[in-house]
């Protein structure tokens, strides 16, 4: 159970103290391993496979040669000496859950007989066995997808005004050598078997909508969190001009950062109009590339009956992926323009989704007419947002009724589990995405983090998303499938239960609210001082 504790601030994700356990048999190592998870803020206990099923303590290809040092029934990293850690430069932390993640990049093509089709560009991050066999073992995935590095860098570089040939070159050395902590997918990159108690046979789903200015894996270490404890993740690249860049047909058709453009205005239209229209429209281009992400899934789990023509990526992707989604469990989830995203989708009382998690959305383009049809989290940094955007947060926020989960195959709603409303404190904007740990001193110097170590911060991220979806999936009913409300139960077993986490760090429900309330800035120009 996840529960307050005063460790020191600051750390990594988490600290592995653990036993050997003795198996049936008498044998060590032959049972579960009890791992205690002590982060900087919160502590927890789960129960991990074997090393011996290629759980944590199997060989990776980081760690194939030290068996030994990487071990869950082995390793022990004390809380003090997590807190101790700093963030590394252009070093992304490993994710915390149970399992270790692959990742496949692939999109897909338009439906010609559907104008509201777009084919996708995205990331699937999922769940993977570990291969022991150095010989065979998958390599790890760059952090910058595409055909290179210079790619996405002169992207980054041109929304914060760096030259190309600054960009191209320096810049695209740098973030070309950071790497995810997952393995690149390849057909020896599988899920793990789905008679593992661990992992269960139908997964839930989380799709995931980056904001202004992002991409497929600018939110990798977040998507790549919720991958390890058990979900099918697929982080969307927008391709609605809202990219720091994008592109067609296998990168062959790039797509700029689309900026605010007099001669696109209508005549006898204002401007505050004109960028009312034009980011509506980009909204609603994002939610139906969302559509085209729950088709993507549909094809995941059944080829055959739910045929998508690819661009790349499809040849990648695991085999064993076919009839293990369960589309009774999908959440959506963005930042910023993302969390937009996330608001008008959920405002279609038809959206397949059981729940949503907003991340300091953007409202300025949300639909101001429906409520939200959804149970939602949503979390605030302290420092992004002002009185209207905060306000327009809470009226939609407050518009969810107090649960409604949807049942598998119809839409008849059923009530059980609660929204919830949060706050972290001393964070700012950025630091939810990758960009945090690229220069770290650099980005608290500049403002965009607010200084409080980034390890940390993303693990009280964590722990309020897993706080939610035991909410969500906690809840039974009779209105779910059997197989549903199993694969749910056996998620839960290995899922950090939260229970409080310190008020010093983060604050929930009206408290949350009260302190916005109380503090923010009038107008948004007033949070760039």
């Amino acid at each position: 159970m996840l529960s307050a504790t005063a460790a020191a601030v600051g750390g990594d994700h988490f600290d592995r103290t653990s036993s050997t356990p003795t198996g049936a048999n008498g044998d060590e190592g032959a049972g579960p391993i009890t791992v205690s998870l002590g982060h900087p803020y919160v502590t927890a206990t789960q129960v991990l496979p074997p090393t011996s099923a290629g759980g944590p303590g199997a060989l990776t290809p980081d760690s194939a040669s030290d068996s030994s040092a990487n071990s869950a029934a082995s390793a022990s990293i004390s809380v003090a000496a997590a807190a101790k850690k700093k963030v590394k430069a252009l070093t992304l932390p490993q994710y915390p859950g149970p399992h270790r993640v692959a990742v496949s990049h692939v999109e897909t093509r338009r439906d010609p007989a559907d104008p509201t089709s777009h084919g996708l560009l995205a990331s699937i991050f999922y769940p993977c066995e570990t291969i022991t066999q150095r010989k065979n073992t998958p390599r790890r995935a760059r952090w910058l997808a595409g055909p290179n590095a210079k790619f996405y860098a002169t992207g980054y570089g041109d929304f914060v005004r760096i030259p190309k040939l600054i960009s191209g070159s320096v810049v695209a050395h740098f973030l070309g050598s950071m790497q995810m902590p997952a393995f690149l997918s390849a057909p020896n990159a599988p899920l793990p078997v789905s008679t593992s108690p661990y992992l269960p046979r139908r997964l839930p789903t989380l799709i995931f909508s980056h904001g202004l200015a992002g991409n497929q894996t600018t939110y990798s270490s977040i998507v790549g969190t919720v991958a390890s404890r058990g979900f099918v993740c697929i982080s969307i690249e927008h391709r609605d001009g809202s990219a720091s860049i994008s592109a067609f047909d296998n990168y062959k058709t790039p797509i700029n950062y689309e900026t605010p453009s007099p001669q696109s205005m209508r005549e006898g239209e204002d401007k505050d109009a004109y960028l009312k229209r034009w980011r509506s429209e980009q909204v609603k281009r994002r939610c139906e590339e969302v559509s085209e992400a729950v088709r993507l899934l549909r094809f995941l789990d059944d080829p055959k009956e739910a045929p998508l023509p690819f661009v790349f990526g499809e040849s990648a992707l695991p085999t064993n992926i076919s009839g293990r989604i369960d589309f009774a469990s999908l959440i959506l989830c963005g930042h910023s323009f993302g969390g937009a995203t996330v608001m008008t989708t959920l405002k279609d009382p038809s959206n397949p989704f059981c729940a949503g998690i907003a991340f300091d959305p953007w409202m300025f383009a949300v639909p101001s007419s429906g409520a939200i049809t959804r149970p939602i989290l949503t979390v605030q940094a302290e420092f992004f947002h002002w009185s209207e955007n905060l306000e327009l947060v809470l009226q939609a926020y407050r518009s969810t009724p107090s649960s409604q989960l949807r049942k598998d195959g119809d839409a008849e709603q059923i009530s059980g589990a609660p929204s919830s409303f949060a706050v972290v404190l001393g964070t700012r904007h950025q630091e939810l995405s990758d960009i945090s740990f690229v220069a770290p001193s650099l980005m608290t110097m500049l403002k965009i983090t607010g200084g409080t170590n980034t390890n940390v911060v993303q693990t009280i991220y964590d722990a309020l998303m897993c706080k939610f979806i035991r909410s969500i999936f906690s809840y039974q009913s009779g209105g779910l499938r059997d197989e549903t409300v199993a694969s749910r139960a056996i998620l839960l077993a290995s899922l950090p239960a939260v229970e409080d986490i310190p008020r010093t760090v983060a604050l929930e429900g009206e408290e949350a609210i009260e302190h916005l309330r109380s503090s923010v800035p009038k107008t948004w120009e007033e949070t760039k001082r």
